[in-house]
């Protein structure tokens, strides 16, 4: 019996809402499973280069894993290092903002004719409470560090786990579908771990190009602690479209209070949308382009999405996931549509083309008749 085509599309938004409920409810499970699949299979290449030297997985594994772990914590010590020794200046900081504070506090008066004390009252207003949201924001990074501590847990555990147990997932998948689908399922597989391991390795290029070129248009500028900010907006870099800008802002504040000229911020604004500029139209779509092929309001979407759903872990595991579904609903001729409409619209062009192409030929009209 076929069903209406009204009772298929209530009972399809409901699993769309049961499975964004599900994401949302049991996202301290669901997190860290999901960036551990991402992580496992950028780490696959390496484990297998030790399982084919004759080490034994147990120990490929464990070791790719102890690799990225002493790789990270470096990053992170050194970061520490920067960002303790901007924590030493804050005093001076302090100092030149009350200088800049009363600097306008005279525009003001001067122009606006406005009360000096109520203007002062009203900044330092300003200042408590952005003191006392920081220091709210400190107080419960600190409380959560149970949370944090047990995220790491899971996560260090699925990775290894979805590493030593690959065959046996594998075998899984095949266990799931009939045999006629096989073949099928062995494509998406490959087709997942190229998409994956394309879109991070492209990403981690990314971020480095975007933050060694930020932090060394800093460093010619002469502004203070640029390995830093450079280092900060190679991070932020992982979110698409508005990262950099983000990563901007930081060194352009920092500028225009502890710098005793205007020129640093507007260098700093010079040098990140330069640095913008070739991320949007020569780093990002040499480097991504051919590794993800989703078109950008895609990827918009999916950012708010995932924002909505896991805040900034979804902002940055919703896109590789989003390239995963397209690859999925690529494989299958009923969802190839669907898989179409996420795809890059460059590319789709290039198709209808030599569709187009092909179809002339069918009926004898070739190029130039």
């Amino acid at each position: 019996m076929r069903i209406p085509l009204y009772i298929r599309f209530v009972f399809f938004a409901l699993a769309i809402i049961i499975f964004f409920y599900a994401l949302v409810v049991a996202d301290f499970i669901l997190m860290p499973l999901a960036l551990a699949f991402l992580i496992a299979i950028l780490l696959l290449p390496m484990s297998r280069f030790f399982e084919n030297l004759g080490v034994a997985r147990i120990l490929s594994v464990s070791f790719s894993i102890l690799l990225v772990i002493v790789v990270l914590s470096l990053l992170s010590f050194g970061i520490g290092m920067l960002v303790s020794n901007l924590a030493k200046d804050i005093t001076q900081i302090d100092e030149k903002l009350f200088e800049v504070v009363n600097r306008v506090q005279s525009f003001f008066q001067e122009r606006l004719n406005m009360e000096p004390q109520s203007k002062s009252d009203y900044i330092k207003d300003s200042i408590g409470s952005i003191v006392q949201q920081g220091s709210d924001f400190f107080t419960g990074t600190l409380s959560a560090t149970a949370s944090v501590f047990t995220f790491a847990v899971i996560l260090l555990l699925s990775v290894f786990f979805f590493l030593y147990y690959r065959d046996f997932f594998r075998e899984f998948f095949y266990k799931i579908f009939p045999e006629s689908l096989h073949g099928k399922i062995s494509n998406l597989l490959l087709e997942t771990k190229r998409a994956v391991t394309g879109y991070i390795s492209g990403l981690l290029l990314m971020m480095l190009t975007v933050g060694t070129l930020n932090g060394l248009g800093l460093w010619i500028l002469g502004v203070d602690y640029a390995l830093l900010w450079g280092a900060l907006s190679g991070l932020l870099a992982a979110i698409p479209y508005i990262g950099v800008t983000i990563g901007g802002i930081l060194p352009m504040l920092y500028t225009l209070v502890a710098m005793d000229s205007l020129l640093y911020p507007l260098g700093v604004i010079g040098v990140f949308g330069f640095v913008q500029f070739l991320e949007g139209n020569f780093i990002t779509p040499n480097i991504m382009s051919s590794r993800v092929s989703l078109n950008p309001f895609a990827v918009i979407i999916a950012i708010f999405i995932g924002e909505s759903v896991w805040g900034i872990g979804g902002i940055i595991l919703f896109i590789p996931y989003l390239a995963i579904l397209k690859n999925v609903l690529d494989e299958f001729e009923t969802t190839k549509p669907f898989g179409f409409l996420l795809g890059n619209p460059h590319e789709s062009d290039e198709g209808n083309n030599s569709l187009l192409e092909r179809f002339k030929n069918k009926i004898g009209l070739g190029k130039g008749e």
